[in-house]
């Protein structure tokens, strides 16, 4: 079962959503992109909570949205199952009767209904909570309702939106695992909106970039992560990312010159890990071929280990990745002049 679509859609004067990709039988698809890129809109069309103004969105070859043919079905005749961002759990009912909701509306009988419901409620580690209400559940198990209630009714896609952003940092990891195993079980398309770009390494397969609309990226986990296209894209798997023209191992990038260990011809990109990249105090003596004086710019922690911003002589704009212990050697303060060292192996080059 495959998701194709090519879809036009215009919410304002100034946005408007084109977007073509196709996602692959029992395939996970993680669509990331900044604020406002058009994420959430991509999701309420495949919905049918908004209808596009051109194109066509077509689920194991039925027609689910084509405004050119006046087709357009509404959310209950898609089979479509949707954890939106806040759960949307219904406050009144227990956790059974939110996961036996579907299945009513589909035409189970109510006892059939709670029979599967209790059993989906089992199968998420819930055993004992199907009479509490929403409110009396904690994030991770409200979490566990929702997703449950989306794949009680067997649904031929399942949209996820943001579904780890509003727990806590403590549970996310779990859920995180335990999300992934379901997906994998449930073995039909998946789209999964997200910021978190370890929800898009853990969850999924293949990976789409929207940025202003436009789809910027998309290939599997892989290749986006290793290879961004965008700055955007580099920021979010924390590499660096420039561009240049290649002539045999040299990549002239501004007034800059890097030197790979391949060979290359061309417009490509240059990326470097920030942990490939090592920080002197001064100009120093090294096999390194590229070899570089610059300036802080910033100095922050990320995590467990310190990001250093720098900005070459020759224009290059790089972070670098350091333990405190080497910040506290090096005394790195914004303005401090330093040294900057990539080994030509660890330089990646790719066509642009």
């Amino acid at each position: 079962m495959s998701l194709n679509l090519s879809i036009k859609k215009s919410l304002s004067e100034r946005f408007c959503l084109e977007v073509e990709l196709s996602t692959p039988p029992a395939r996970t698809l993680a669509v990331l992109g900044p604020n406002g890129a058009g994420k959430s809109t991509l999701l309420n069309a495949l919905a049918g909570i908004l209808a596009i103004d051109e194109g066509c969105i077509e689920l194991d070859g039925r027609v689910l949205d084509e405004p050119r043919s006046g087709t357009w079905l509404t959310p209950d005749q898609r089979n479509i199952g949707f954890v939106a961002q806040d759960l949307l759990l219904f406050s009144h009912m227990s956790a059974l009767d939110n996961v036996a909701f579907g299945l009513r509306c589909r035409g189970m009988s109510k006892t059939q209904a709670a029979t599967r419901s209790t059993e989906w409620l089992n199968r998420f580690g819930l055993e004992g909570l199907e009479n509490r209400k929403p409110r009396q559940l904690s994030g991770g198990q409200a979490q566990r309702v929702a997703v449950a209630r989306a794949l009680a009714t067997d649904p031929d896609l399942l949209l996820l939106d943001e579904p780890l952003a509003a727990l806590d940092v403590s549970v996310r990891h779990q859920m995180r695992r335990e999300l992934r195993g379901w997906i994998n079980e449930y073995s039909k398309p998946t789209v999964v909106v997200t910021h978190d770009p370890l929800d898009a390494l853990i969850l999924a397969d293949d990976i789409a970039v929207i940025e202003s609309g436009r789809l910027t990226q998309i290939g599997t986990v892989t290749q986006v992560s290793a290879q961004p296209r965008t700055p955007y894209v580099a920021e979010l798997f924390g590499t660096n990312l420039i561009g240049g023209t290649a002539n045999g191992n040299e990549v002239a990038a501004g007034r800059a010159t890097i030197v790979s260990a391949e060979s290359n011809e061309g417009p490509v990109f240059v990326s470097i890990s920030p942990n490939a990249l090592s920080l002197h105090a001064s100009q120093p003596t090294t096999s390194a071929r590229n070899c570089w004086s610059a300036r802080v710019s910033e100095v922050s922690m990320a995590g467990q280990s310190v990001e250093v911003k720098v900005q070459t002589q020759e224009g290059l704009d790089l972070r670098i990745g350091i333990t405190p212990a080497a910040l506290a050697e090096l005394d790195l303060q914004p303005n401090t002049n330093v040294w900057v060292t990539a080994k030509a192996s660890q330089v990646q080059v790719y066509a642009a």
